[in-house]
């Protein structure tokens, strides 16, 4: 094999693996069959839309993901449907007491 096909076969290979991390649309379902959460995935990670939905099938929050990190602007809804707070980036909390020292309990109750 000469070296122009060898060189060539290399950059057809390495093509491929850049250029064939195409999105995929995801969802996810609750055990009855309930639509759970929906929204594109590149390189097995959360890019782009994503919705999440409580048990009973209403939207519980939406926004955008960048490498699996929530991003830019989201919102966020109670069961019945009623929008709960929207706003930029959202920190993840790891656990109660930090969420509760940056946020008013009350905002969750409106």
């Amino acid at each position: 094999m000469s070296v122009q096909k060898l060189l060539l076969f290399g950059f057809c290979c390495v093509s491929l693996l850049a250029f064939g991390q195409k999105k995929q649309y995801h969802k996810a379902y609750f055990a009855d069959g309930t639509l759970k959460e929906e929204g594109w995935i590149k390189k097995d990670q959360k890019n782009g839309y994503w919705k999440f939905y409580h048990s009973n099938g209403n939207l519980e929050s939406e926004g955008r993901f960048k490498n699996n990190e929530r991003t830019k602007y989201w919102y966020y809804y109670r069961e019945n449907g009623s929008k709960i707070k929207e706003g930029k980036k959202v920190k993840e909390w790891t656990d109660l007491a930090s969420f509760k020292k940056e946020n008013k309990l009350s905002d969750l109750r409106q």
